[in-house]
């Protein structure tokens, strides 16, 4: 099916996000447990065909804050996995407002007990809608 603009604008916003958090997870592991200096940094840019003109402040802003950007990249990206695992599984019965709710209405948790709730609704759709 064909995508609108809007549509697709959003779909390239998640996986900028996405990219942006794992790009930064692995500078961070560079510069925190790996000892990268900022000329790694640079070299990790421009290696993977990125502009390493923010290398510098990439590196101050990581040294600063350790650990701060992996968690939400590692979060986005399960989140991201739960519902293509909700879709494949559920095909033409997935409602993403369910499944939201299904994963927000627990609140604040662990996201291995997520995968669980999650892995519960699955189960629980497919057998209301028959599916094996």
């Amino acid at each position: 099916s064909e995508k609108l603009s809007w549509e697709r604008g959003l779909t390239a916003n998640i996986y900028w996000d996405a990219f942006v958090y794992a790009l930064y997870a692995r500078l961070d592991v560079g510069i925190n447990y790996e000892k990268w200096i900022a000329l790694d940094v640079n070299k990790y840019l421009s290696t993977h065909g990125l502009n390493a003109s923010a290398a510098t402040d990439l590196f101050n802003t990581l040294i600063e804050v350790p650990g701060q950007y992996a968690p939400y990249g590692y979060g986005l990206l399960t989140f991201e996995n739960l519902h293509n695992d909700a879709k494949a599984e559920l095909g033409i019965f997935y409602d993403e407002v369910k499944f939201n709710n299904c994963l927000l209405e627990h609140g604040w948790i662990a996201l291995d007990r997520l995968e669980g709730y999650a892995a519960d609704f699955i189960a629980e759709q497919k057998y209301i809608y028959n599916l094996k």
